[in-house]
């Protein structure tokens, strides 16, 4: 029985070398910029409408995976990203260490968590020094576990609101737990096999996400070897899921409440009914509840009808799950514009 989360997951100045790139296309400005991160820089992709601005812009922090996001075209995440401008946003995007044509940055699959956030926090505060940002305006928009970092990367700067879709609100430990036993049954696994799975990933991930045990440590019992091995894609190195292991333990240790309970910012959760990976309406609603205690009327949670984590049309998790299977460029082909509507007509709330 394999987990098949990961495997299936969504998947204006000079540049520091004095160079600064932009073409258009279809009335969508493309800008490409860097910033400088540690002993290298990062990639920066902006696009903007037509026009000087200043314009309203989306900070876009995307979900887990080591890829460049500087030429998306129809993945799920440009099409996100170009409807939003299309509408009059800027977006702005940078690229994770090591991905891209960023240079002298440490491999994205060796980073730990706070690395990856301390680059978002890096492009985030550049973003502020353009001229064709409206400063009043800025907004961040994190998927799936880079809505677990939105948050954090608004602790810089409070920006005037921060969307997150398909992401987790408690402790990663509990989240994965939840997961295998959602996910395996809804994949057609055995009630009984799944629990006699159950009873070692219990015990092995408190080890590793709470005792902060290495996955070599652990693979020196044969039952935690056999799980990290078809569970978690360990393939006897130090990646779990294809990130180093440290970065998951890093989740771990965020106290996600808190990082919620310190925003001042207004908050729009969404989840799609159809979402396979982030599959909790309670977890979602959970976080627009934190946000309401500290700060009332800040936060909101919307339930979008016909769309997964991809923002792909699907009624229920395992029409997505059959879907992306079965319909050869699924996420491409079957993108619900309806996540750029929803997030358009919130921010236009916000006026």
């Amino acid at each position: 029985m394999k987990n098949l989360f990961f495997k299936i997951f969504i998947i204006l100045s000079l540049f520091v070398t004095g160079f600064l790139q932009a073409d258009n296309k279809d009335s969508i400005y493309v800008i490409t910029d860097t910033v400088g991160f540690k002993e290298g820089y990062l990639i920066i992709t902006i696009t903007k409408p037509e026009g000087n601005g200043p314009f309203k812009s989306v900070f876009f922090i995307p979900g887990y995976t080591c890829f460049p996001v500087a030429k998306l075209g129809k993945h799920p995440y440009g099409q996100l990203l170009d409807g939003l401008t299309q509408k009059g946003y800027l977006t702005f995007r940078v690229e994770k260490p090591g991905m891209g044509e960023s240079k002298n940055t440490q491999a994205c699959d060796l980073i730990d968590f706070q690395t990856e956030v301390d680059a978002f926090i890096a492009g985030y505060k550049k973003l502020f020094t353009y001229d064709i940002v409206d400063k009043e305006n800025v907004f961040i928009f994190g998927h799936s576990l880079g809505g677990i970092e939105a948050p954090i990367v608004a602790l810089e700067k409070q920006p005037k609101g921060v969307i997150v879709c398909g992401t987790v609100a408690k402790t990663w430990y509990e989240y994965v737990l939840e997961m295998f036993r959602f996910q395996n049954i809804a994949s057609g696994a055995d009630f009984i096999e799944n629990e006699k799975l159950m009873q070692v990933m219990i015990p092995m991930l408190f080890e590793y996400l709470v005792q902060k045990k290495t996955p070599l440590e652990l693979s020196s019992n044969p039952e935690y070897k056999k799980a990290l091995e078809e569970q978690m894609e360990f393939k006897g190195g130090e990646q779990i899921w294809s990130r180093h292991y440290s970065y998951w333990q890093g989740i771990q240790s965020r106290n996600i409440v808190e990082d919620w309970k310190n925003m001042k910012s207004a908050v729009l959760v969404i989840r799609g009914e159809g979402d396979f990976e982030a599959f909790s309406n309670t977890d979602h609603q959970m976080i627009a509840d934190i946000v309401n205690s500290y700060n009332p009327g800040k936060g909101k949670f919307i339930l979008i009808p016909n769309m997964d984590h991809g923002f792909a049309k699907a009624k229920t998790p395992q029409e997505s799950m059959k879907n992306r299977q079965e319909i050869k460029g699924y996420f491409r082909d079957y993108f619900n514009p309806v996540i750029i509507e929803e997030t358009d007509n919130w921010i236009k709330s916000l006026e």
